[in-house]
């Protein structure tokens, strides 16, 4: 894969990895941080939700 990067079916195996989201951090309050995940997510694939 790494001689032929540029290639259509490089870039869908590329594309169809499973992103690894870690486990939300703790807010100064000591609760979950809700919204962690989703923004890692949202961040990772590089795509802007309204």
């Amino acid at each position: 894969m790494q001689k032929h990067f540029s290639t259509f079916f490089v870039k869908l195996l590329n594309a169809m990895e499973p992103i690894v989201i870690p486990e939300s951090p703790l807010l100064e309050d000591g609760t979950v941080d809700s919204k962690f995940q989703y923004n890692y997510y949202k961040n990772t694939i590089g795509i802007t939700l309204i």
